[in-house]
């Protein structure tokens, strides 16, 4: 595909501070069912849809969100699709127009509406569809969300002490984004305090120590703001002899939960005993409908970021 893969949207909403890669427990992936493509009918979204893919689910998503600066596009998909004309846009400070590149999946053929933030906004874009008889479809439309900053969250602050921060600026056709982070704590407990971007909710966390026996991880859900324990043990890596060696710091993963207002999306930690053992339970909402739920073992080395002391 000439565009982004399926689901690469939905990830950049996530805007993690920083990705760990965790240890998958053996309990099995759900994906929601699918939604059959129609012959002959129009999809709007920004998703890379496959046709040859049985399980894809067809659905309209008629909005999206986009940072200043960057062009981004709109996947339109007909049957008999020969051109995207008559582009037009509600608002000042976006600048829309067709790709004259069309492509295929299977049978269904695909259009773009390449288009470009100039300044923070909700704008809607409008287009009609050309078939390959000739005819002029009626109009059809999506919503673009832009913003200045990309991130999920403006700053993370843990007793008092942030732990990051992101700013982001656009002072005379100039785009300035600053970044900050200090993990390094030196408090045992303290409030711990995401605070959102505009258009996004902060719904919980989920907060693994070491603090089990002999430095086994646990988790535990939390309030956004409330008050939480770090790891006060230092956590152990088993070797397959039985042996065992002790970590230089102490680590403290923090997941944070949180919903886009703008989209509906939504990204939900919990702790769960379902499969007989302590897990952390994530469950995913995309902007076309589906629900992704997984589990991973606890472990102080995820989450979105991590704390850590001596």
């Amino acid at each position: 595909m000439k565009y982004s893969l399926k689901k690469v949207l939905a990830l950049l909403l996530a805007a993690v501070i920083a990705i760990s890669v965790f240890n998958a427990s053996p309990a099995a992936n759900v994906e929601a069912k699918s939604t059959k493509y129609k012959a002959g009918a129009v999809y709007v979204t920004p998703y890379s849809l496959n046709r040859n893919d049985p399980n894809e689910i067809w659905k309209s998503v008629n909005k999206i969100r986009a940072t200043v600066y960057n062009v981004n596009s709109m996947c339109v998909y007909k049957s008999d699709l020969a051109a995207i004309v008559d582009v037009k846009v509600k608002g000042k400070g976006l600048a829309a127009a067709a790709s004259s590149y069309v492509d295929r999946t299977g049978d269904c053929r695909i259009g773009y509406v390449d288009f470009e933030a100039k300044k923070a906004g909700t704008y809607t874009v409008s287009f009609k569809i050309r078939t390959t008889s000739g005819a002029i479809t009626k109009k059809y439309s999506f919503k673009v969300f832009a913003t200045i900053s990309g991130e999920t969250y403006k700053s993370v602050k843990f007793g008092g002490q942030t732990i990051f921060s992101s700013s982001a600026k656009l002072k005379k056709g100039v785009r300035t984004i600053k970044n900050s982070n200090n993990y390094k704590i030196s408090k045992k407990s303290g409030r711990l305090y995401v605070k959102p971007n505009s258009g996004y909710k902060i719904t919980g966390l989920v907060v693994v120590t070491s603090n089990g026996k002999n430095g086994a991880p646990v988790a535990k859900s939390y309030k956004n703001g409330a008050n939480i324990q770090t790891s006060s043990k230092y956590s152990y890596k088993y070797s397959s002899a039985g042996s065992s060696s002790r970590s230089v710091e102490k680590y403290t993963a923090i997941y944070i939960s949180y919903k886009d207002t703008k989209m509906g999306t939504y990204v939900k930690y919990s702790v769960t005993k379902k499969h007989g053992t302590q897990e952390i339970k994530r469950v995913s909402k995309y902007a076309d409908g589906s629900v992704y739920t997984s589990y991973i073992y606890p472990s102080t080395g995820g989450g979105n970021f991590t704390l850590w002391n001596f």
